[in-house]
């Protein structure tokens, strides 16, 4: 999701119930990744809120800007 805006972070629970209906399963591995933390001063998804539905789902958390190259190679 864009830590830019909300919508998408707003989709990802919708996301991730149907990979897991796809999947089939509750045991899917996942990352979820907050995207363009370089616009720190454009943010409107605080990085807790982020951290917080990853550890509700087991998940991994990172925050990543390709145009920095923050973070690039750890999602990889």
């Amino acid at each position: 999701y864009s830590i830019t805006a909300q919508s998408t972070y707003n989709d990802l629970v919708d996301l991730r119930d149907t990979i897991l209906k796809v999947k089939d399963t509750t045991d899917v591995p996942m990352v979820l990744v907050g995207n363009k933390c370089d616009l720190e001063d454009e943010r409107v998804v605080g990085k807790e809120v982020g951290q917080t539905l990853a550890r509700n789902w087991g998940s991994t958390f990172l925050e990543t800007s390709a145009k920095q190259k923050i973070n690039v190679n750890e999602v990889s």
